[in-house]
């Protein structure tokens, strides 16, 4: 049996000792790499990207009809980002919420299960960097999965 809460502590512990530079909870390297010089400059970079209209749902239909007429039945996991960094690069919560639940709600459609992880925005050490899982996040989705699967 997985000690799932022994993983998730280890995972605080990882998160918290390498995210140390910033208070977006992203990577130290990563943020003295790629976001330190221009930390002012991204702010509200993103503020006029209009997520719901993105050329990317054309190829998440796409995806789900191939699905749709080959049988197949995918567990979709609704990736969400790191809240703190996108509310600081100009896509606030209700417009990514949005875009969350219109993907889940087209796989829904499709009558697949689906995995939100719209709720762990804001879950320290969950990312590491704007969007990639991170310590924490990768237990939580392989935990979601061996749950969905009957492991």
């Amino acid at each position: 049996a997985i000690n799932w809460q022994e993983i998730y502590s280890v995972a605080e512990k990882q998160g918290k000792a390498a995210c140390t530079n910033n208070a977006l909870y992203v990577d130290d390297e990563y943020y003295t790499k790629y976001l330190a010089d221009k930390y002012e400059a991204i702010q509200d970079i993103y503020s006029n990207y209009d997520l719901l209209n993105a050329s990317e749902w054309r190829d998440y239909r796409f995806m789900l009809s191939v699905c749709r007429d080959l049988g197949l039945k995918p567990y979709i996991v609704v990736m969400s980002t790191n809240g703190c960094y996108y509310d600081y690069a100009g896509i606030d919560k209700l417009k990514r919420n949005a875009c969350f639940t219109q993907m889940e709600d087209l796989a829904k459609k499709e009558g697949l299960d689906v995995l939100n992880l719209a709720d762990q925005e804001y879950t320290p050490y969950f990312y590491c960097d704007g969007m990639h899982l991170g310590w924490k996040g990768w237990p939580y989705v392989s935990e979601n999965l061996a749950l969905h699967f009957g492991q």
